[in-house]
């Protein structure tokens, strides 16, 4: 993550309901995620 970051290459975190305490912006609907990750 740090290297897309640093390189300004957009990238989705997602992950499941079950996932204990995601980060705030995990998206964890994974069709959601999925839909933004086809944007890219």
């Amino acid at each position: 993550m740090y290297e897309c970051v640093k390189k300004k290459v957009p990238f989705v975190l997602a992950g499941s309901l079950r996932d204990d305490g995601p980060l705030p912006d995990v998206i964890t609907d994974i069709a959601l995620a999925q839909k933004n990750i086809k944007k890219f």
